[in-house]
């Protein structure tokens, strides 16, 4: 009883990203944009089913009609986000608490943090370009195995009250973390790749000379080459057909922002990581949230003469905890990964 409270509470608990207030589902969804006069919920709703559509996610078998046989009923439902930029984000995905269990793996692996920084070092060192991609929809590029059905609901329009067989590896089904990466890991080594031993989101491919190398981050790519565009372009070309979006040098990757100093030619100077866009961008979110002017520059986190355990504030509520857990990660992020050093001295 008390797991069921808690998971109740946490699901039904107000939730704020970057500032603005999340909503729970495409009902409330609807209703913030009436409250506040634009459509950027509906919009973003509107992508994500046109995206849907257009990966033959679904098989219509009618309306009204019962699943087939061996086939498990479960639900979707839309999620939605707001990113760092302020986009709005939504996304369909299953209730995978419904779906069976299975021994399959149920995750995409992700690069290390150590593994960007070594093959950002190992370009400078072997004077390979750096590009950057973003594989748009990546679960939908991969087929389920599990046999699921769905009565489509009003986000899908035409198709609500439908039965729908899922054919593509819809986001949160059991394993569509695995059926995607196993496409991506089946099409790599088509193109001569092979996973390195010591982190197996690191792709190397052997030109003789010098080895190329492609991190993944789930669907977030990043590849150094003497000429990395032809994988971008075999990736997106017949059999593979990937689509790609910000494809180019990764000025900014996982929210780090990645340039050369001292030189105004492009592939030239020193290659830098550091948090300077996440950082500005971080203020303007805490100037958006908390509602106050920019805060004071200092030397140290904390003045030797604070004593916390004298603080007499009152507790936050349950809005102003998730505001607070909000600040806190965007430090984290900004101390943890962009930390600021250079990769070529």
């Amino acid at each position: 009883m008390l797991r069921q409270a808690y998971a109740s509470n946490k699901k039904n608990a107000t939730k704020y990203m970057f500032g603005v207030k999340i909503p729970r589902n495409y009902q409330e969804a609807l209703a913030f944009d009436k409250a506040n006069g634009n459509t950027f919920w509906e919009d973003a709703t509107k992508r994500e089913m046109d995206q849907i559509k257009a990966y033959n996610t679904f098989k219509d078998i009618g309306k009204g009609v019962r699943a087939p046989s061996g086939y498990q009923k479960v639900y979707v439902h839309l999620i939605y986000a707001n990113k760092f930029d302020m986009r709005r984000k939504a996304r369909l995905v299953l209730s995978g608490q419904l779906t069976p269990p299975s021994n399959d793996k149920a995750c995409s692996g992700i690069v290390s943090l150590e593994g960007v920084r070594t093959v950002l070092f190992l370009a400078e060192l072997n004077e390979l370009q750096l590009c950057a991609a973003d594989i748009a929809q990546a679960y939908l590029e991969a087929n389920t195995r599990e046999k699921l059905a769905i009565v489509g609901g009003p986000e899908l329009g035409a198709l609500s009250g439908h039965t729908l067989i899922l054919i593509k590896a819809l986001y949160r089904a059991m394993t569509s973390g695995n059926r995607f990466a196993e496409k991506l890991a089946d099409d790599l080594l088509d193109l001569g790749f092979f996973q390195h031993q010591y982190d197996p989101a690191i792709w190397m491919k052997d030109c003789g000379d010098h080895y190329e190398h492609l991190c993944t981050w789930v669907d977030d790519l990043l590849f150094a080459s003497k000429d990395p565009m032809w994988l971008m372009k075999a990736l997106q070309d017949k059999p593979y057909g990937y689509t790609l979006k910000g494809v180019g040098f990764p000025s900014c990757y996982l929210g780090a922002d990645n340039k050369r100093v001292d030189k105004d030619v492009v592939d030239k100077g020193v290659l830098t990581m550091g948090s300077t866009t996440y950082v500005k961008r971080s203020l303007e979110n805490y100037e958006r949230i908390v509602g106050l002017k920019p805060p004071k520059r200092v030397s140290q986190p904390m003045h030797s003469d604070y004593h916390p355990e004298l603080d007499t504030i009152d507790i936050l509520d349950s809005d102003g905890r998730q505001i607070y857990w909000s600040l806190i990660g965007m430090l984290q992020w900004a101390v943890t990964y962009p930390s600021c050093y250079n990769v070529h001295e």
